[in-house]
């Protein structure tokens, strides 16, 4: 209706009403009261509809607007264009040529326009931190809509650039070099050679240590094996072009001996590391063995000497028939004499029987009645020959001692058994049987030993606890005494004594070497060394008969007829004599036997027989003194090969 008004000329203040109407509590009765929204109730031309005046400070429609006539909620004094609503401070910028956000630029970061950034390299690409430019046209050139480039001065440098290896970060992820168009393979160099292998290589833009760009190694564990080395003499392909020992820079100059006489043609020369040819090149003709410098000269119309003359100085020889072709010509006159050897000859005479080609001084001689090696004597040396052993006594049992190798027994060389102890006495052989003579009648190292009763050799004496003169017993000092108790003289060779407790067992033979014989009814005295006989500051009435130790060997030494381990106990052990397997006598003894220092126990002399000894009640301490030391004093008691005493 206001619109119409001025279009019509009227008034420019509005009523609601006709003016003729009147409305209480409308004061300027311009038909609204302040109920209804006139905030100036004394100005007819205040109320709401009312046209405003912005060109006062007067809100004449009363909508509490004064200073904003576009309505875009910036008023006029701020608003660079307040009758456009598009147009106040920070509205956003459009691309209509307006400085739509009143910030004295038009168009700048339009709302629709294209943002783009400074590309100082011209390569596509702005720094990150590139201002942003808005452009409602088309971006000009020097701007572009990416940004991203590390280096905006380098044209070469932007993300969608190749990598290179140049130590740069050329395409702009933040790492350098990495997977770079232009890197090279790079080999494993374990020898440190400067040369690799194939095996493990890699791409990259530097090698890193222990790698080198060179694939041609092939021995990557040497470091003397690469294409740079010299080829040298030694089954090694030391410059890897494949092939060993070629060219060698050691090689040695050959020439080749194709008759094999060790000579070398000097038309056919080669360097080679192994030797196969000759080191001369003294062969005149190489196709012939008996042709080279010095060589004897033959009648065989060849140049053998290679002097250049055919067959002078000839050495003719002469030659024997050869009728078996054994090597050997037979004995007598030459059938010739020429340079020249014909078949079925031989210049070697020494043939005893021509017509037998196992027959000749170089055969072997045989166990066959003929002279096979032409050496005057039938079967003599014979390879096949077997050892015939001296059998004086002809029991068919011969000395080891004494053997010839024959073909058959000659002489007293008639025995193939060796063993016999007697080759003087025909009844004395392994194969005889023992009889009671004293004699090892079967060799087999006891004499009598099947007719020595039980009983026949008695242990009368015992001395355990030998001091001589020190401050303990001394095992060295120890010794027994054994009685014959027969009627015929008893050979002790190869008895067996031995000694048995709970600590062990020790035994030795007598040795044959000592020829102990004890004559019947007297003594033998069996010592465990000979400190007794070396006693040089004492009286010694002791005499061992056989000794069975050695005080100046180990102490552990144990032989068939030496034992050092063996000491007679004291408190408890048995001591026994055997012969062949047979006990002859025994004395078990416990602590409750009679002992005492430098005292032997022996049995009483009227009791001298292998019962008696058996019980304690049969042994007694001996108080006869023979042993006394000059020095110290000392006293040994006992009655060493000698009758025992009564016990008391």
């Amino acid at each position: 209706m206001t619109l119409l008004l001025l279009l019509l000329g009227c008034p420019d203040t509005v009523s609601n009403v006709d003016t003729n109407d009147y409305f209480p509590g409308d004061e300027d009765q311009d038909g609204w009261t302040e109920e209804e929204g006139d905030c100036d109730d004394t100005d007819r031309s205040i109320s709401p509809g009312q046209a405003e005046d912005w060109t006062d400070d007067i809100d004449q429609n009363c909508d509490g607007n004064l200073y904003d006539q576009d309505g875009d909620g910036s008023e006029r004094d701020k608003d660079c264009d307040d009758l456009d609503p598009n147009t106040y401070p920070r509205a956003t910028e459009l691309c209509d040529e307006v400085d739509n956000d009143c910030d004295g630029d038009v168009d700048e970061g339009a709302d629709g326009g294209t943002i783009a950034y400074a590309d100082a390299d011209g390569d596509g690409y702005a720094r990150d931190n590139a201002a942003e430019v808005t452009f409602c046209e088309s971006v000009p050139s020097g701007y572009t809509t990416e940004r991203g480039d590390c280096n905006d001065n380098n044209h070469d440098v932007a993300p969608d650039a190749l990598e290179y290896c140049n130590g740069d970060d050329d395409n702009c992820d933040g790492e350098v070099d990495e997977n770079a168009v232009d890197t090279l393979p790079f080999y494993p160099d374990a020898d440190g050679d400067g040369h690799g292998t194939a095996s493990g290589w890699i791409r990259s833009c530097e090698g890193g240590e222990g790698m080198v760009s060179s694939s041609d190694d092939c021995d990557d564990t040497r470091a003397d094996v690469n294409p740079d080395q010299d080829e040298l003499c030694d089954t090694v392909d030391n410059d890897c072009d494949g092939t060993v020992d070629n060219d060698a820079i050691d090689a040695t100059t050959v020439y080749a001996d194709a008759d094999g006489d060790g000579h070398g043609d000097p038309a056919v020369v080669m360097t080679a590391c192994a030797f196969n040819g000759s080191l001369d090149d003294l062969d005149c003709n190489d196709a012939d063995a008996t042709a080279f410098t010095g060589a004897p000269e033959l009648c065989d119309l060849v140049d053998n000497d290679c002097d250049s003359v055919v067959d002078n100085d000839i050495v003719y020889v002469d030659y024997y028939l050869d009728g078996d072709s054994d090597g050997f010509g037979a004995d007598g006159a030459p059938a010739g004499n020429d340079c020249v050897l014909p078949a079925g000859y031989s210049i070697t005479a020494g043939d005893c029987n021509d017509a037998d080609a196992a027959i000749s001084p170089n055969a072997r001689e045989l166990c066959n009645d003929l002279d096979d090696d032409c050496d005057g004597g039938v079967d003599v040396d014979a390879v096949d020959a077997a050892p015939f052993y001296m059998d004086a006594d002809a029991d068919g049992y011969g000395l080891d001692t004494d053997s010839e190798y024959l073909c058959e027994a000659a002489g007293d060389y008639t025995a193939s058994i060796v063993g016999d102890c007697d080759d003087t006495e025909s009844t004395i052989s392994p194969g005889a049987s023992e009889a009671e003579n004293a004699t090892d009648d079967d060799c087999d190292g006891l004499v009598d030993e099947d007719f020595i009763a039980v009983g026949a050799l008695v242990i009368t004496e015992i001395d355990r606890q030998p001091w001589m003169g020190g401050t303990s017993p001394d095992t060295d000092a120890q010794w027994f005494e054994v009685y014959n108790a027969g009627s015929s003289d008893l050979v002790l060779d190869e008895w067996t004594v031995m000694r048995s407790s709970s600590i062990g067992t020790d035994q030795f033979n007598v040795d044959p070497a000592d020829g102990v014989v004890i004559a019947a009814g007297t003594y033998a005295v069996f010592c465990a060394t000979d400190v007794w006989t070396m006693a040089t500051t004492a009286d010694s009435l002791l005499v061992c008969d056989y000794v069975w130790g050695d005080a100046t060997l180990a102490d552990d030494l144990v032989t068939d007829y030496l034992d050092n381990t063996y000491h007679l106990q004291r408190d408890e052990d048995t001591l026994s004599v055997w012969v062949g397997g047979t006990q002859i006598d025994a004395v078990a003894w416990d602590a409750t036997w009679t002992q005492g220092a430098t005292q032997s126990m022996a049995v009483a002399g009227s009791a001298m027989d292998a019962t008696s000894n058996d019980a304690a009640a049969g042994w007694c301490l001996t108080a006869t003194e023979f042993w006394y030391s000059d020095a110290s004093g000392a006293v040994e008691y006992g009655t060493p090969g000698a009758v025992n005493e009564d016990c008391p």
